[in-house]
C-alpha cells in the first residue's frame, strides 16, 4: 500500500506537470484524485496564481476546510516516499512568511545603521579617540591671511585632533610609568618590612617569624598586566595550518583527561618575531572520602579506648628529634621563597615559555617540533605515519612513560606542512639540505629529551592509562605464554623419565622380556 491511503487530492490553477501525469502518481501511490472540489477531499494543490485570485476552487476548498497546498509538498512527498507534514507548504503560512521577510528586508538598513552608531558610541568610549577635553590644547597661531588676520580679532582657541596612534602612545607611557612606581612601591616595602623584622629579631628571642612562601601583595596602584594577545598571534604557514595543537592523555583511574597545549606564536608588527609556549590543564579528579588515621599505631583505624589511653600514657614519653645543624634561618627562607619558582604539580595547571620572546623562526619552531616530541615521543615528520603508534609504543616501554596522544584534524581541515619544506632549518648554508633534518636513528639534529624548561609530569606505564594499559597487557599474555611454556617443557620432561624409567625395568623383565 503506497503512502498517500486515505488521501484525496485535487488541483486548481497552472502547475508544473499535468493533469494526468499527476493522477497516475497520486494512483500508482495508494490515493484518490478528484477532479472536483467535495467534501471527501483531503488536500488542495493550489498555484500561487489561483491562490492570490481567490479562484472558486480555492474559495470552496476554504468554506470546507480543506488545506490548499503549494505543489512542492506533493513534489517532496514523491522524493521521499513518504508523506510529509503540511504546515510549512500551505499558501497561508507561505503568504505569511513572505510579508515578514519583506518587512526586514525594508527594517534592514535602518537597523544596520543603529548598530553602527551605537558600536562607533562603544568603541570611542573604550579607547578615548578624537576630540578629548583632557588632551592639551596647543597655543593658536597667528594667522597669516590678508583677509582674517586682523589686530582687532580675538584669537580663537581650537582642540586639536588626537589621532588613535597618538592616544594610544600617550596610554602605553601612562602604564609605564604606573608600572614603574608600583615596582619601586614594592621594593620600597619589602625593604621596610626586611628591617623592622631584623629589629624584632634582635630585641626578641621568643618570637620567631613564620617564613614567607609567597611574595607580598603589590601596592593598591598596580597596573592592568598586558596579555599575549596584544602582541602576538598563533603562526599560520602556507597550508592555514595554525600552530596551535592540544595533547590529550588519558587517566582512567578518574575517567580524566590531561592536556598540554602548545601554541607557535608570531608578533603582529614586522619584520616578525616569534615565541613559543606551553600549558598544561591536569585531569579533574574526584575528591577521595578522608578517613580516620591509624594515629595509635595499634594495627587499626579506630580512636583509641579510654583503657588504652591509659596503658599509652603510662609508658615514657618520647624525646623531641634534635634540630638539623645547618637549618636556614626563617629569613632566609623566606627570600628563597620569593626568587624560587614553585615546583610544577601534576594536580595544578601550569603556563610556561619554551623560547624567549622576540625570537627568530627558527628558534620558535625548533622548540615547538622538540616540545612535541618530548610529550609524545614522535618527531613531528612522524605524526601522520603509518608506524606512529609503533614506534611510539616501542619508546614508552623503552622510558617507561606515559605519552600524550595527538589527534588529526578533522577531514578537510589543514594538516600543516608534510613534509616539512625545504629550506626552514637552514642555518646560512647554501647546500640543498632537507627541511627535517634527521639523524640515522631518527631524531633530529640537536634534540635532547627533556632539554626544554618545561615539566614533562612523566608518569609510568600501568593500567590507568591509554599506552600503559596495552603494555601491561602484553607483559601479561607475555608471562602467561612463558608459564605455559614452562608447564609444557616440565610435562616434556617428566614424561622422557618416565620413558627411561620404564625401558630400564623392561630389561630386568617388569615390563616385557629382558635381553
Amino acid at each position: 500500500m503506497g503512502f498517500l491511503k486515505d488521501t484525496v487530492i485535487a488541483i486548481t490553477g497552472t502547475l508544473p506537470h499535468t493533469t494526468k501525469e499527476i493522477q497516475g502518481w497520486v494512483a500508482r501511490n495508494g490515493g484518490s484524485f478528484s477532479p472536483n472540489i467535495a467534501k471527501h477531499v483531503t488536500h488542495l494543490l493550489a498555484s500561487k496564481e489561483a491562490y492570490k485570485s481567490r479562484d472558486e476552487a480555492v474559495q470552496q476548498a476554504m468554506s470546507l476546510g480543506i488545506q490548499i497546498l503549494s505543489y512542492d509538498w506533493f513534489d517532496d512527498s514523491l522524493q521521499a516516499r513518504r508523506k510529509l507534514g503540511t504546515t510549512r507548504y500551505l499558501w497561508e503560512v507561505l503568504r505569511k512568511e513572505r510579508r515578514v521577510s519583506k518587512q526586514l528586508k525594508r527594517a534592514g538598513p535602518q537597523a544596520d545603521a543603529i548598530t553602527f552608531r551605537k558600536g562607533c558610541k562603544e568603541i570611542k568610549d573604550l579607547m578615548g579617540t578624537g576630540t578629548c577635553d583632557t588632551v592639551a590644547t596647543r597655543k593658536p597661531r597667528k594667522s597669516r591671511s590678508f583677509f582674517f588676520s586682523s589686530a582687532s580679532s580675538p584669537s580663537t582657541t581650537c582642540v586639536p585632533f588626537v589621532s588613535a596612534k597618538e592616544d594610544l602612545l600617550r596610554r602605553r607611557s601612562e602604564r609605564a610609568t604606573a608600572q614603574e612606581e608600583a615596582e619601586a612601591a614594592l621594593v620600597k616595602e619589602v625593604e621596610h618590612e626586611d628591617a623592622s623584622n631584623a629589629t624584632v629579631g634582635t630585641t626578641s628571642n621568643t618570637s620567631k617569624p613564620e617564613p614567607a612562601s609567597t611574595p607580598h601583595s603589590s601596592p593598591s596602584t598596580q597596573t592592568k598586566i598586558t596579555h599575549w594577545k596584544d602582541a602576538y598571534h598563533y603562526y599560520k604557514d602556507v597550508t592555514g595550518f595554525e600552530y596551535k595543537i592540544c595533547l590529550l592523555r588519558n587517566d582512567f583511574s578518574c575517567n580524566g583527561v590531561a592536556k598540554y597545549y602548545i601554541g607557535l606564536l608570531e608578533s603582529h608588527t614586522k619584520p616578525h618575531v616569534y615565541w613559543s609556549i606551553v600549558h598544561y590543564q591536569p585531569a579533574k579528579k574526584s575528591i577521595p572520602t578522608p578517613k580516620d588515621e591509624d594515629d595509635d599505631n595499634n594495627g587499626n583505624d579506630k580512636d583509641n579506648s579510654p583503657e588504652e589511653n591509659k596503658t599509652l600514657n603510662t609508658g615514657e614519653a618520647s624525646s623531641p628529634p634534635a634540630p638539623p645543624e645547618n637549618e636556614p634561618t626563617p629569613e632566609a627562607t623566606r627570600l628563597t621563597s620569593l626568587i624560587t619558582p614553585p615546583a610544577p604539580n601534576p594536580d595544578v595547571p601550569y603556563t610556561g615559555e619554551l623560547c624567549p620572546r622576540n625570537s627568530p623562526f627558527v628558534t620558535a619552531v625548533l622548540t615547538f617540533r622538540h616540545a612535541f616530541q618530548d610529550l609524545t615521543l614522535l618527531a613531528w615528520e612522524d605524526r601522520f605515519s603509518s608506524r606512529a603508534s609503533q614506534i611510539q609504543l616501542a619508546r614508552a616501554q623503552h622510558l617507561n612513560y606515559e605519552p600524550f596522544m595527538y589527534c588529526r584534524p578533522k577531514l578537510g581541515m589543514p594538516i600543516g606542512l608534510f613534509p616539512q619544506a625545504r629550506g626552514v632549518f637552514e642555518h646560512g648554508s647554501s647546500g640543498g639540505s632537507s627541511g627535517s633534518k634527521k639523524e640515522k636513528d631518527g631524531k633530529e639534529e640537536g634534540y635532547i629529551r627533556g632539554s626544554l624548561a618545561f615539566p614533562l609530569f612523566e608518569r609510568g606505564l600501568d593500567e590507568n592509562g591509554r599506552v600503559g594499559v596495552v603494555v601491561v597487557r602484553e607483559r601479561e599474555r607475555a608471562r602467561e605464554e612463558q608459564e605455559r611454556l614452562e608447564r609444557i617443557q616440565k610435562e616434556e620432561e617428566k614424561r622422557k623419565r618416565a620413558e627411561r624409567r620404564g625401558s630400564w625395568r623392561g630389561r630386568d623383565g617388569i615390563w616385557g622380556a629382558g635381553s
